[in-house]
């Protein structure tokens, strides 16, 4: 179950790997989070199409969370997929995407609002080699496809909701990192730093219209991958360095408590692969020591205080295959919170959080042979 957005670090750090312990066993059940008691359990979610997966999440409330991703092969035939939890139960939402689009895929999902929500990815026109931005908003009754710059050879990786006028969607270019702002009218390219050949941005949080963090990396000439963070000032962004280990590293999701208190996550490459937490206390950026787990990596962070943070991602389970990761900050140091033992294949790509509830999305396979379906698990924060 391979996607596009995994890295191929943690790929390659499995096969030289020793196996580890199968991760503890959680509750498994698919009720309301908040009657569940402690520890994640897995939400029954919907699916679509001979394989599906959530690539984002965001928690407005316990009883209002969206989730995208998409059906079919990623970036071949696959088409955008869209649900909502309703605090009972997930259910696909219906959306319209551009005639013509082929390959299309949401990777990110923000609101900051019921009925102010905005998805964001990319798609391949039909007849066209060339990704394009895809944009859709929920204006509480309805998904619309909406207007953006004709960038080709371009997507939208992740999406940050201020205000129904202050909107941040990050992505790539190309030729480089690619950030757009919404104001309320229309969509507009707001220019980025040159990171060198192939940078991409994963993660965006926006704390002010003054206050903007993107993360995502970038390939130096041995094509070696480097972790990269952009900050938007009000005025313009620039480049803040990054403390990563070692000679290969990215960083693919931000979350912000406070303007002296943002975590970004992803991985970092010491020896094998390893888990990458990097944190920001108003001066300075630095690495964030967890638990030594080899071969795994973060792919999304979500906070609720400055004492209670949640990291999710992936490691190798006993059978060599890719399992659920989740850890926990609570103020003085990570910790590994078990998940659910229930599949052959999981992987969280996602990660939300609101005030009483975290909810993890990502795929999931019954057996090893078996296509990925969406998988979503909760946890009482």
């Amino acid at each position: 179950m391979a996607q596009p957005s995994r890295s191929p670090l943690l790929f390659a750090g499995a096969l030289a790997l020793l196996l580890l312990p199968v991760p503890a066993r959680g509750v498994h059940a698919s009720g309301p989070p908040l009657v569940q008691g402690s520890g994640w359990f897995i939400l029954t979610t919907q699916n679509a199409g001979s394989q599906s997966q959530l690539d984002a999440a965001d928690a407005l409330s316990p009883s209002d969370v969206w989730a995208v991703g998409s059906t079919g092969v990623p970036d071949f035939n696959s088409q955008t997929l869209i649900e909502h939890w309703n605090g009972r139960a997930w259910s696909v939402v219906p959306h319209p995407t551009p005639a013509g689009m082929v390959g299309a895929r949401l990777l990110g999902v923000s609101g900051d609002a019921s009925t102010d929500v905005w998805a964001v990815g990319r798609g391949t026109p039909s007849g066209s080699l060339s990704p394009v931005p895809l944009v859709l908003h929920w204006n509480g009754s309805a998904w619309r496809v909406v207007d953006t710059p004709p960038e080709t050879g371009a997507g939208l990786q992740a999406v940050s909701a201020l205000s129904p006028t202050d909107v941040w969607a990050v992505g790539d270019a190309g030729t480089g990192t690619l950030a757009e702002h919404w104001n309320g009218q229309s969509w507009s390219v707001i220019p980025t730093p040159n990171v060198q050949q192939g940078g991409d941005l994963q993660g965006v949080t926006a704390v002010s219209s003054t206050d903007v963090w993107a993360v995502g990396s970038f390939f130096d000439s041995a094509f070696r991958s480097h972790a990269v963070i952009e900050h938007w000032n009000g005025t313009s962004w620039a480049v803040t360095p990054s403390p990563s280990r070692g000679p290969s590293s990215s960083l693919v999701s931000v979350s912000a408590v406070s303007a002296n208190d943002v975590w970004a996550v992803g991985q970092d490459f010491p020896s094998n692969v390893a888990t990458l937490a990097e944190h920001w206390n108003g001066t300075s950026w630095t690495v964030v020591p967890g638990p030594t787990i080899p071969v795994s990596q973060f792919s999304g962070v979500a906070s609720v205080t400055s004492t209670d943070v949640w990291a999710v991602g992936s490691t190798v389970g006993q059978n060599g295959q890719l399992q659920t990761l989740a850890e926990r900050w609570n103020g003085s140091g990570w910790t590994v919170s078990a998940t659910p033992a229930a599949f052959a294949v999981s992987d969280f790509l996602a990660v939300t959080a609101c005030a009483t509830a975290i909810f993890a999305v990502g795929d999931a396979q019954r057996t090893e042979s078996s296509p990925p379906r969406t998988l979503a698990e909760a946890h009482a924060a």
